[in-house]
Order: C-alpha cells, then structure tokens, then sequence
C-alpha cells in the first residue's frame, strides 16, 4: 500500500495496473500520466519496479499485494482500491476481482472504496458479505451520472457514491435520497480543463438536505487547484463522511 495526497482517505491498494479510456474524465487521467512517465524511464534503462516493463493500455494483476502488510494493522485504514486502474475493466478476470473481494471480507477492521467507470458490471457482485465496501461510480458530466446512478442504485453495497471528479459542467445528483456520499473537485494538472466553483456549491447545497459531501479541490481567482480547506470560501468548506 502507499500513501496518497487523496485527502478523502488514508493509503492506495493497487492489486492492479493499467486502463484504458471510457469518459471524459479519462483525458488527462493522472494513472496513465505517470506510468508512461515511469515506463518510459524504465525503457531507458532506469531502475524500476517491473510492472513499468509494460504501457498503461495492458492490465497488470498482482497478487502478491493481496497479502499487503499494512493488511493486519489493527487500526482502521479508509483504503482507496485500485486508484491506479478499474477492478472492473473487461481485462480483469472475474477469478481475479472475486480475490479481491475475498480480502476485503477477511479485513473488516478496514474500509474499502472502490470507485469505476463501469458500474453496470458491478451489478453480477453481491456484496452482503462485505459490508466494509464502499461502492461508487465516477461521473464528470451530467450525461455520465445519468447513465450510470440506476447501475449502482440497483447494486446491493451498504455505502453507495459518486465521485464527481473531475466536474467538467454543473450536475444535478439525481436519486441522491439513494446514494450515501458525493465527492466533488476540479480537475488538477497543467492540462486541466475549466471548471466554476459555483458547480461545486450546488453539490455542497445537497449537505443541508443530509446528504454527506465532500468537497475535495477546488479553484482560485487564478485558476490555480486549492486543496486546502481553510482556503475554501465558507460555504464550500464541507468535508462529511457517510454515516456507518
């Protein structure tokens, strides 16, 4: 496991590498970013672990990472699931998501959040033996979480979320009596694509309605990404957890 700068939980599991491009939120993804960077540098000859052997486009499995050390810590861990791929991209094998999942039931200790693109496959799951999970589905425009809420409203996942991220227009969080959590924020990098922190209020408004919100990163007069919460404008400055 590694720490992240992902500020809505504590460390990254990637039992998986690699993806391949679904959404809009794809354009400028960060995963596939840095692999090249790195394989490219493995190419040249630079000492590096080696899944960086292969691009970003072919999906690694690890299995040696089910048995992660930090696994035992009796301390309880918010850990983000495969932020360096999608468990359920077509490449990954049931065998190898149904690992997975069986980790994650023998660590009830931990909680797990899993977010994909492709939630309409999540459904063949049940997850009544894995109450530690969080399921959720990412979405950056309005025409994605209309697709993709009915997906996960119909999995049976005792936490269920959206991560808006990157928000690339105002959205509208439908069903949201149905869903437990909403993560909001712009898009980072130097590639980054507009973005007005007015849509990032409207989220914050569904927090008085009771449903928990997190605001993640928003942006300056400047453009520049504020992920510092006391930099936020108050009304913004709202970082909730599902009620569990």
């Amino acid at each position: 496991m590694n720490t992240t700068k992902i500020n809505w939980c504590d460390v990254s599991w990637n039992p998986f590498s690699g993806c391949t491009k679904i959404a809009q939120g794809c354009k400028n993804c960060y995963a596939e970013k840095l692999h090249t960077m790195r394989h490219k540098a493995f190419l040249e000859g630079k000492k590096l672990p080696q899944q960086y052997a292969k691009p970003f486009s072919e999906i690694q499995f690890f299995p040696k990472r089910l048995s992660d050390p930090k696994l035992k810590n009796k301390k309880p861990l918010r850990i983000f699931v495969n932020s360096m791929s999608d468990i359920f991209h077509n490449n990954i094998t049931d065998g190898q998501i149904n690992q997975v999942f069986e980790v994650i039931e023998k660590h009830q200790q931990h909680t797990f959040m899993i977010l994909t693109k492709r939630i309409n496959r999540a459904v063949e799951w049940s997850f009544q033996d894995t109450p530690n999970l969080w399921l959720g589905f990412s979405a950056s425009t309005q025409k994605e979480y209309n697709e993709n809420i009915d997906w996960l409203l119909e999995s049976n996942a005792k936490i269920k979320w959206v991560s808006i991220e990157p928000q690339l227009e105002k959205i509208n969080i439908l069903k949201w009596g149905h869903v437990q959590w909403v993560v909001c924020g712009c898009e980072s990098g130097t590639n980054r694509r507009p973005f007005d922190n007015s849509w990032a209020l409207g989220i914050a408004e569904y927090s008085k309605d009771g449903l928990p919100v997190w605001i993640k990163q928003i942006r300056d007069k400047e453009n520049k990404v504020i992920e510092d919460i006391d930099l936020f404008p108050n009304e913004l400055r709202i970082r909730e957890l599902p009620n569990v």
